[in-house]
């Protein structure tokens, strides 16, 4: 979900803060475009995190419209909710950006960072050379004009775009795909 530009920077500043928390990145990442969980079900992704420090950050992350309730059921004298990602993914960008401070974005970005390094860790960290195929990282050096860098981030939209569309299925095996462009100066 690209942030309205009407939204004042303290609501940008806190739906940032509210995705961009370690644990409840671990929760987001939990679910993908297609799926729709339980808190039980999210809870078999990050068993290590108290039951109910799983409802508070739930909780705070359908508050800043991060995860949405799909739909609830009563089960047992109880409800039921099922958490889905939002209809279109929170992406933090133009004025959300410019608005932030520079010790936010510093904060949003270590956090992101350290989602990445605790994916990197559990994946390449596998005893099972064989478990380990299918990763990869790599760092590229691109000369780009501004016209040839929107061309870039347009392809990688549609790309990601199109491929978030597959269901989960046989033969599909679950990748995240982290993206950071960072320009160096001149």
């Amino acid at each position: 979900m690209n942030l309205d530009d009407s939204e004042s920077g303290e609501h940008s500043a806190m739906r940032a803060d509210a995705v961009l928390h370690p644990d409840r990145l671990r929760i987001i990442n939990a679910l993908s475009p297609n799926l729709q969980l339980t808190a039980s079900q999210i809870n078999e992704s990050v068993s290590d995190l108290p039951r109910t420090s799983l409802y508070r950050h739930l909780s705070i992350l359908v508050a800043a419209e991060a995860l949405r309730v799909s739909e609830v059921t009563n089960n047992r004298g109880g409800v039921d909710r099922l958490y889905a990602l939002p209809e279109q993914e929170v992406v933090l960008e133009g004025e959300e950006m410019a608005q932030a401070k520079p010790e936010d974005l510093v904060r949003y970005f270590t956090n992101f960072t350290g989602a990445l390094l605790g994916h990197g860790r559990a994946f390449f960290g596998q005893p099972d050379p064989d478990a380990r195929k299918g990763g990869l990282y790599s760092a590229n050096a691109l000369y780009l004009s501004d016209e040839e860098y929107r061309q870039l981030d347009s392809l990688l939209e549609n790309l990601t775009t199109l491929l978030k569309s597959n269901q989960p299925g046989a033969g599909r095996r679950r990748r995240m795909f982290y993206t950071v462009i960072l320009p160096e100066r001149d």
